[in-house]
């Protein structure tokens, strides 16, 4: 499903305009992820080390390419990206055509 179309199906406001990536500006922001969905293309190793909170990179001598893959646990996410944000929702398998968990994530008014 893609991220305009899950927004809406959620409930939850479009951003709109030319920053409406950046949370600054629409108070959202909505990121899809390897998670869950595709823990069954890690090995059992990789799969122990994503279970205890750790991301998990995939075939890193090709980085910056797409064959090169990050795997980020929930617990990760919730940690280490999120910091000074809330999540507002967290779905595995949101992004069914592309196996992608998605997270939207708003930044509270200070």
């Amino acid at each position: 499903m893609r991220r305009k179309a899950w927004l809406r199906a959620q409930g939850y406001p479009l951003p709109h305009g030319p920053r409406r990536q950046d949370p600054h500006a629409c108070g959202y922001g909505l990121v899809s992820r390897h998670g869950r969905s595709r823990q069954d293309q890690l090995t059992a190793d990789q799969r122990a080390t994503f279970e205890r909170g750790a991301i998990v990179v995939v075939e890193e001598r090709f980085a910056g390419t797409n064959l090169c893959g990050a795997f980020h646990p929930e617990t990760y996410v919730r940690r280490e990206l999120a910091q000074d944000l809330t999540i507002v929702d967290d779905e595995t398998d949101a992004a069914r055509d592309a196996a992608q968990d998605y997270v939207l994530f708003r930044r509270d008014a200070v």
